[in-house]
C-alpha cells in the first residue's frame, strides 16, 4: 500500500512539473502605423488554443508550450506566424491589405466616412476595373450580373428613362421597393445612374439590407447603391478609350412555313386567304402570283409569288451599333 501511494505522489509531481513548463502568453496586435487591430484571431499553430484581440489590440492565451508558434489572422491584414522561443510575451506588427484601406464609403448627407464592414448589413462592391471590363455604355449595363441580389431594369424605352433598381426581391406588394442611389454622399433620383460615365466612377458599394436605413433614413430601407466618383490623383493621368458595341436579334418564336396569310374569311383555307392579314390561316403555298398588302392610294398593289420566304422576319431587324469615345485628364496638387 505504501508503494502504491508513493508511486501516485511521484506521478502527481511529474504532472505538476510538466504543466509548470507551459505559460500564459500575452501581447498586442498592431499595424505598421501603430494602430490596434481589433478582433484579430491569435492561435497556437497545430492546436485549438487561441484568443481574439480586444479594442486595444491585446490578447491573452493560457497554457502555451514554450516552443509553440503563434499565428495571427484577421480581415484586411496579411496573416503572420512567429515562434514563441520560450518568451511569455509576443507582439505582432501586421500589414493591412489594400482592400481594407479602401473599404470606406460616404454615408449620409453630412459626408461622414464609415467602413462598409461596420455598416451592419450585407454588402457587395465593384471597383472601376470590374465596372469597365466590358466597356459598357452606361452604369446600369455595367452592374448587370456583378452583384448578387441586384436587379436593374428599364421601365420604358424612352430616352433617359428611370431604371427600376431592386435589391433582394420585393419587400412590399403595394409600396416602393426601389433601392436608394447615393452619389458622393448625396441621395439622387435613380434616373441619374443612366447619365453617369462608368469611366468616371472609382467604386460602387451596394448595401443590401434594411439596416442601411440607419445611414440614409427611411429612403434606404430597401438597400442603397453608394457611388463614389474619381478624384484628382497626384500623378497626372490621361485616359482615352473607344468602344464599339454591336447588337443583333438573339432569337424569334418558331413559326410554320407551309401556309400563307389569312383568317376565318371563308368556309375553307382557300377562301381564308387575305393579302393584308397577319394571321397564318390561309391556304398552302403554291407559288402562284398573288397580291401582298393593301391597295395603295394610286390603285397599285404589290404582286409576289405565293411562297415561303426564309428568315423574312429576321431581315426586318438591323444590326444595332453603339459607338462611344471617352477622353479624360485628372491631376491634383
Amino acid at each position: 500500500m505504501t508503494r502504491i501511494f508513493s508511486l501516485f505522489v511521484v506521478l502527481m509531481l511529474s504532472g505538476v512539473l510538466a504543466f509548470s513548463q507551459n505559460r500564459v502568453v500575452t501581447g498586442t496586435v498592431t499595424d505598421n502605423k501603430g494602430v490596434a487591430v481589433t478582433n484579430a484571431s491569435v492561435v497556437v499553430v497545430g492546436t485549438k488554443q487561441g484568443a481574439s484581440s480586444d479594442e486595444n489590440g491585446r490578447y491573452r492565451i493560457a497554457n502555451v508550450a514554450p516552443n509553440a508558434t503563434l499565428k495571427v489572422t484577421a480581415y484586411g491584414i496579411t496573416a503572420k506566424e512567429t515562434a514563441l522561443e520560450g518568451a511569455s510575451s509576443l507582439n505582432f506588427t501586421v500589414t493591412r491589405t489594400a482592400d481594407e484601406l479602401k473599404e470606406v464609403v460616404v454615408v449620409g448627407a453630412l459626408g461622414i466616412k464609415k467602413s462598409v464592414k461596420a455598416s451592419g448589413t450585407a454588402s457587395g462592391s465593384v471597383n472601376n476595373a470590374q465596372l469597365t471590363v466590358g466597356r459598357p455604355t452606361n452604369v446600369a449595363q455595367a452592374l448587370s450580373g456583378k452583384i448578387s441580389g441586384l436587379t436593374i431594369s428599364n421601365n420604358s424605352s424612352s430616352i433617359n428613362g428611370s431604371p427600376r433598381i431592386i435589391i433582394r426581391g420585393l419587400r412590399s406588394i403595394t409600396g416602393n421597393n426601389q433601392a436608394l442611389v447615393v452619389l458622393d454622399g448625396v441621395p439622387v433620383p435613380s434616373s441619374v445612374i443612366n447619365t453617369l460615365n462608368a469611366n468616371d466612377i472609382e467604386r460602387i458599394d451596394v448595401l443590401k439590407g434594411g439596416q442601411s436605413a440607419t445611414l440614409f433614413g427611411s429612403e434606404g430601407v430597401n438597400g442603397a447603391i453608394v457611388i463614389t466618383t474619381k478624384k484628382g490623383s497626384r500623378k497626372p493621368e490621361l485616359t482615352l478609350t473607344n468602344t464599339l458595341n454591336a447588337e443583333t436579334l438573339a432569337y424569334l418564336p418558331r413559326t410554320q412555313h407551309g401556309f400563307g396569310s389569312g383568317s376565318a374569311y371563308g368556309s375553307n383555307q382557300a377562301e381564308n386567304f387575305h393579302p393584308s392579314e397577319n394571321q397564318q390561316y390561309g391556304d398552302a403555298y403554291d407559288g402562284s402570283i398573288r397580291p401582298l398588302g393593301r391597295q395603295l392610294a394610286d390603285g397599285s398593289i404589290l404582286l409576289l409569288p405565293y411562297s415561303d420566304r426564309p428568315n423574312i422576319r429576321r431581315k426586318v431587324w438591323d444590326i444595332g451599333q453603339t459607338r462611344q469615345t471617352d477622353i479624360s485628364y485628372r491631376a491634383s496638387t
